[in-house]
């Protein structure tokens, strides 16, 4: 009868209200001297080989690791350049000619150049065949001119490679083979004697080794080169297991995890336990939590510690005792072979009823991609060297047990059993995660029916796709996405060689035309926070996107050097490339252009293109969080606060309202935050160098007031649910905080200080405290801020007064921008005001959207929630499905 009630009430508010509906996706080039001293000095020695200028020969010379400082490791050699030693009077050659054998192979190596063998082969570690074949040579193209003492010639042109080399750190071995049958007399390329190189030669191109070495002696190069965009941290997103259990102990304890003797242990957890987890995101780390005081005592170790994932093919409740029953056919073996722990890794118990933190990682070295279904880890060891640890877990007792997770163990000490008989409490589980969802969902465990090329097409191309809002319902609306990634299509890896793009641009918007309706206008698609997400080149090694499966897996992510902030609906990203030049590698696609929808041309700076038959499967990494303010998402703040800099103690305190708080679900679990500096003033990436801060303790909770009815105390502006979800010391690496001089833009939100409690959000305004000590001081970043509205967030900041200071003795009253990372709830799209149930609060958010109508006006809140189907309008179908949800009342 009451939901009837409710029904009928809804039904006839809506039809008197919304009367007035009937009419209506850096990296750049560069390049470095080796060796550095050679960059505007001319060298005292040459050889004719590398210039191709001899009848048949070999070079080879090696450069020691500190003649590569230059070159960051993970860069991508794209080519060389050579110029003539200074003596040369005359350019090289005098008319033009083909050198017929030009064959440039580069490798690292494990001896030094003191220590050369004269056998080529033996120098050369992970060698790649850079160019091969015959060389066109200009008339003129190395410069020479009168012999000036010690300045060099002017350098010749970039000999560009086919086949890239990932320069990976240590010495770099270049070997030249030449042949010259029509050979130039006089002129030799230009090279230097200064320790910490050395070469050989001889007087064929076949040669397998050479008559001596020449320590101190070589060539001088100039690299041109890209460096690979820096990744976005890691693991950002935790997944717990329970996750009721967050800031409470579990009902058990068990020792089978750490155990002295030799343990086999599988667990089963729930679907429903992986809650909002996107489909195809990869588990990367796991942490246990200490159910007794710190362990160990000592450093200990095991000899084998292996951990397998896989989906189950059980359920809690149909838990078979054979491994090999649960075990899915995606099962992955994440970490195998010997772990250390050191002393203390493991945090003791804090005051009852508090848990242990989680303190220490187990970092997996074969990330395991998620696809539903409930997961199955296999742990086995071989027992830890001195006295095991009892880690929290869930008895067998537990109401949840045998329905949302379920354990077993082996009944004899052994690492190597098939079958578990005894009975385990389920080992609590925090998983460290890289966020990912496929789009379309439905090809995360299916192949498409279509290929593309224009992605990673050998020419260059533009390439824009559009996706619809309903294959991105993993994304919170705030989020950060970060890179994508493709899939290969075929039975084979691809590509079979490197490819390098000199320019590999990606643009992402949100979508101002649906995939169905798309325009061959590239802009028209494109919505107004359109933002260049990355520049630069590209490389994309052998076998990079691997083939030959049911479903192929992703290959490597196409990182971002800035983060898209998706705002909900549809998305738009465009890539304009120069193309390889190599190889054409077809990937996976859809011909569903409801779900996706291709617009391509043939160069990279067209306008318009031709629309496709569908679009690419696509995986896209995310970082679940949101900014607080959420004015200040894409937006940078007027104020900065210094931090990380007084040795005598910091205080930063902020309340942000709820309103600011929309992208984060009641019950989400805080895991982490992440600060970035301000965008004015002339600063710089902060630190240099990773930099210890010597106690940086956060404390969150439901503020008791108001932003704008802080007080100076800071006391009673925190609630009695606080959570000290950090403490104590703290290593800041280097570049943590980018700095960006833009007028327009934000600087980037890029590391993540991780709780090791998370805390979780019930509601109303959030309080964050910060008591930061960095120690000895020195150079500092200026936080972000926001000095607006003290309704939308307020602060209070203590400053030079030591870190337990109590009161404000600033003036300074804006809120630090903060981004919080968050694992949400399940998704629930009918709770628009997020708090767990479909009720009253939700209906007057539905019938504003009802009434707005059209996704695209400006007065419709941000992300469009009512649009429930996702057709961009908010009308009676939305309404169809609100009001099941409403007759529901509670959310899944």
């Amino acid at each position: 009868m009451l939901k009837r009630f409710r029904r009928d009430w809804l039904r006839a508010a809506v039809m008197v209200c919304g009367a007035g509906f009937a009419g209506v996706g850096s990296a750049t080039a560069q390049n470095t001297v080796i060796p550095s001293v050679a960059t505007s000095t001319a060298g005292t020695s040459s050889n004719t080989i590398p210039l191709g200028n001899f009848a048949s020969g070999t070079y080879q010379v090696m450069y020691g690791e500190a003649l590569m400082a230059n070159l960051p490791r993970g860069s991508v050699i794209t080519g060389i350049q050579l110029r003539l030693r200074n003596t040369a009077t005359q350019a090289f050659p005098q008319s033009g000619m083909v050198i017929p054998k030009f064959d440039v192979t580069l490798a690292g190596s494990s001896r030094t150049p003191d220590t050369m063998s004269t056998t080529y082969a033996a120098n050369m570690v992970n060698s790649v065949l850079a160019r091969s074949g015959p060389l066109n040579v200009v008339a003129g193209a190395y410069p020479g001119g009168a012999a000036t003492g010690t300045n060099p010639e002017a350098w010749g042109p970039v000999i560009a490679f086919t086949n890239p080399y990932v320069y990976s750190g240590g010495p770099l071995v270049m070997e030249f083979r030449t042949e010259n049958g029509t050979l130039a007399s006089g002129p030799s390329a230009d090279a230097f004697v200064t320790p910490g190189m050395s070469f050989m030669s001889s007087g064929s191109s076949t040669s397998t080794s050479a008559p001596s070495t020449n320590p101190g002696d070589g060539l001088i190069v100039r690299l041109t080169y890209i460096t690979q965009i820096a990744q976005f941290q890691t693991g950002i997103t935790r997944l717990l297991i329970q996750d009721d259990l967050a800031n409470i102990r579990g009902a058990s304890a068990n020792s089978y995890p750490l155990d002295a003797s030799a343990r086999t242990i599988q667990l089963i957890a729930d679907a429903g336990e992986m809650r909002r987890l996107g489909l195809g995101s990869r588990f990367v780390g796991l942490h246990y939590r200490n159910a007794s005081s710190a362990w160990p005592a000592g450093n200990q170790s095991f000899s084998k510690y292996d951990i397998q994932l896989s989906r189950a093919l059980n359920t809690p409740a149909t838990m078979s005792d054979t491994i090999a029953t649960n075990t899915g056919p995606d099962a992955t073996l994440v970490r195998s072979g010997p772990l250390a722990i050191a002393g203390g890794s493991f945090a003791g118990l804090g005051a009852s009823p508090r848990p242990a933190p989680w303190t220490l990682e187990f970092p997996f070295t074969n990330p395991y991609t998620y696809t539903g279904g409930p997961l199955l880890t296999v742990v086995r060891h071989d027992g830890v060297t001195g006295l095991g640890a009892v880690v929290a877990g869930t008895l067998s007792t537990d109401p949840t047990y045998g329905t949302r997770v379920k354990a077993r163990a082996g009944d004899t000490s052994s690492s190597l059993l098939a079958t578990t008989t005894a009975a385990l409490s389920y080992t609590a589980q925090l998983w460290s995660v890289d966020s990912g969802t496929v789009a379309p969902n439905t090809n995360t465990t299916v192949r498409g029916n279509a290929t593309l090329g224009t992605p990673l097409s050998n020419t260059e191309r533009t390439s824009q796709f559009i996706i619809s809002g309903s294959e991105l319902t993993y994304l919170p609306v705030g989020c950060q996405i970060t890179g994508l990634t493709f899939r290969g299509f075929g039975n084979a890896n691809r590509p079979t060689v490197s490819c390098a793009f000199a320019d590999y641009q990606i643009f992402a918007s949100s979508a101002a035309r649906r995939p169905q309706t798309a325009s061959v206008t590239f802009a028209e698609n494109d919505g107004p926070d359109v933002v260049q997400v990355r520049t630069g080149g590209l490389f994309v090694t052998p076998d990079g996107l691997p083939g030959g499966a049911v479903v192929n897996p992703f290959g490597q992510t196409i990182q971002f050097e800035r983060a898209f902030v998706y705002q909900g609906g549809d998305l738009c990203i465009t890539i304009r490339h120069s193309g390889s030049g190599s190889e054409a590698i077809s990937i996976d696609g859809s011909t569903n252009t409801a779900l996706t929808r291709t617009i391509s041309a043939t160069t990279k700076i067209s306008a318009s293109g031709s629309l496709a038959s569908g679009g690419p499967i696509v995986r896209f990494e995310y970082n679940p969080s949101v900014v607080a303010p959420a004015a200040l998402d894409n937006t940078a703040g007027t104020i900065g606060y210094s931090v990380f800099h007084q040795s005598t103690g910091n205080v930063l305190q902020s309340v942000y309202s709820e309103a600011e708080l929309r992208g984060l679900r009641i019950g989400s679990l805080i895991t982490g935050m992440s600060l970035r500096t301000v965008n004015f003033g002339g600063y710089s990436d902060w630190p240099n160098a990773n930099t210890d801060v010597v106690r940086f303790d956060v404390t969150l909770s439901k503020s008791p007031v108001a932003p704008q009815s802080m007080s100076d105390t800071f006391a009673l502006n925190v609630g009695s649910d606080a959570i000290l979800v950090r403490s104590g010391p703290m290593t800041i690496p280097a570049k943590a905080f980018p700095f960006l001089s833009s007028p327009t833009r934000p600087s980037e939100y890029r590391w993540f200080i991780q709780f090791t409690e998370p805390y979780v959000y019930k509601g109303g305004p959030l309080n964050v405290t910060i008591r930061n000590d960095s120690g000895a001081g020195g150079t500092f970043f200026y936080a972000d801020a926001f000095n607006g509205p003290s309704t939308v967030a307020a602060g209070r900041w203590a400053n030079g007064i030591g870190v337990d200071a109590t009161v404000s003795n600033s003036v300074n009253k804006g809120a630090l921008a903060i981004r919080f990372a968050f694992v949400p709830r399940s998704f629930c799209p009918a709770d628009l005001n997020n708090d767990g149930v479909v009720d009253d609060g939700d209906f007057p958010l539905f019938l504003s959207g009802y009434n707005t109508l059209d996704c695209a006006d400006g007065s419709m809140v941000q992300g469009c929630p009512a649009d429930i189907n996702y057709d961009r309008v908010v009308d009676d179908l939305d309404f169809v499905v609100f009001l099941a949800a409403y007759n529901e009342l509670v959310c899944p």
